[in-house]
């Protein structure tokens, strides 16, 4: 379980509020003054992630914005939070869904991995996840 001091994160979550305070000051300051307008963009701290995971763009050393996982720290202890990634598209396999997630809980935990890819592998070539390797689409209209 990744551990962490619970005044670190307070410290951060306070951090990334007061950042958020600072830049939306400096932003209404600088559209008043380069433009004379009054500015109705708002820049909004939502979550601080204690742990982060941002997969490049194949073919790039970029980060892909709208796919992320990290740990959130909830109101029943810390969470895995994924944003775009096979875990939470309906159109990829349930296998494919469940590796993922186990996957990234024991890297984000600091847990061996290596073994537990290599029993997947197995087991998918033997014929034993032949169930969960099936797509599933709905159709429409």
């Amino acid at each position: 379980m990744w551990i962490q001091d619970a005044r670190s994160d307070e410290q951060a979550q306070a951090a990334g509020r007061q950042l958020e305070r600072d830049i939306n000051v400096w932003w209404r300051s600088a559209i008043h003054q380069e433009f004379g307008l009054s500015s109705e963009l708002e820049l909004q701290f939502e979550t601080h992630f204690k742990r982060f995971l941002m997969p490049t763009v194949r073919g790039s050393d970029k980060g892909s914005k709208k796919r992320y996982a990290g740990v959130v720290t909830g109101k029943d202890g810390d969470q895995l939070v994924f944003k775009g990634l096979e875990s939470v598209r309906t159109d990829w396999t349930r296998i494919a869904r469940e590796f993922q997630e186990e996957l990234y809980r024991r890297i984000f935990n600091g847990e061996p991995y290596a073994d537990c890819v290599k029993d997947l592998t197995e087991r998918v070539r033997a014929g034993e996840k032949d169930v969960q390797l099936v797509y599933r689409k709905r159709l429409r209209r």
